[in-house]
């Protein structure tokens, strides 16, 4: 065999090493992709569970009201008209919307509940393909002389960012793919980088550890 030969086939052996070495990352990041979408459906399989074996005469008339007026997808997702943003404030027929870990609705909108907050809904008709921006209009807790909080947000099993939050308002723009958005069923987990009681750090009798301050949610 020619040293032509002897190089062409150590070439031919490290290209085959590197696709093997390519393969191998590819089919972990889908293990992983996998194993998270898992653990959403099993939690959104709890949490639907719950609602179906809850009496009837346990919902309070905003339930009620919800569940007369919102249309469901067969999975169970409320649909969200888009350019239509919902606001979270107390007394606003949304609660479909606040899947799990949120505290109850308050004036301005609604506290997360400890470090992890989910969302649900649905894209409607409107939607014939592409990606789509869900636009969160979100807040931390102010407490003076700290770092400011970090949540990361992931939908479907799709990461979709790392985010910091203000002691004011502030808009999330996180965009989602095709390939993200799947079937129009969005079940959104947002996570909290340390939750925080006020009573804690001020003067407050208030020990909930609260997370992310969610004021509005819109799909554009």
């Amino acid at each position: 065999m020619t040293n032509h030969a002897l190089a062409d086939d150590k070439v031919s052996m490290e290209q085959l090493r590197m696709d093997v070495a390519l393969l191998r990352q590819t089919l972990m990041q889908n293990e992983q992709r996998l194993h998270a979408m898992e653990a959403q459906i099993a939690t959104m399989q709890d949490q639907w569970d719950l609602t179906k074996v809850a009496p009837r005469s346990n919902l309070d008339d905003a339930d009620i009201c919800d569940i007369n007026h919102i249309e469901m997808t067969p999975g169970g997702f409320p649909y969200l008209a888009r350019h239509t943003p919902i606001f979270f404030a107390d007394g606003q027929n949304v609660g479909l919307y606040l899947f799990g870990g949120w505290w109850p609705q308050e004036q301005w909108g609604v506290w997360g509940k400890e470090d992890q907050h989910c969302l649900r809904f649905a894209l409607d008709s409107s939607y014939v393909g592409g990606f789509i921006d869900v636009i969160l209009n979100v807040q931390g807790f102010p407490v003076p002389n700290m770092e400011e909080a970090q949540i990361s947000a992931t939908a479907n099993g799709y990461f979709l960012g790392h985010f910091t939050l203000r002691s004011h308002p502030r808009r999330l723009r996180l965009r989602m793919t095709p390939s993200c958005i799947g079937n129009g069923d969005i079940f959104l987990q947002l996570q909290h980088s340390g939750p925080i009681a006020p009573g804690d750090m001020l003067n407050s009798p208030d020990q909930r550890p609260l997370g992310l301050g969610l004021i509005s949610l819109e799909i554009r």
